[in-house]
């Protein structure tokens, strides 16, 4: 990750899966791709990152052609 590349010795010495954790889903948050979720129980089973599909954004007309909306 590039993220971590900024970061200075100091900052990585203490670093720890929890820190490299919240990084990725800091930068996570911000797709529109997925819903990210930390520890989410799953069948009694705790995933460290959980990434969900997000269903496309409707949008009004989306089932008429460009040359019909415009």
């Amino acid at each position: 990750m590039r993220v971590l590349q900024l970061l200075s010795n100091l900052d990585a010495m203490a670093m720890d899966e929890k820190h490299v954790k919240a990084l990725l889903l800091t930068l996570l948050y911000q797709t529109q791709i997925y819903f990210a979720q930390s520890e989410r129980e799953l069948n009694r089973k705790y995933p460290d990152i959980l990434l969900l599909e997000r269903n496309p954004i409707a949008l009004p007309y989306e089932h008429l052609s460009p040359s019909i909306v415009e």
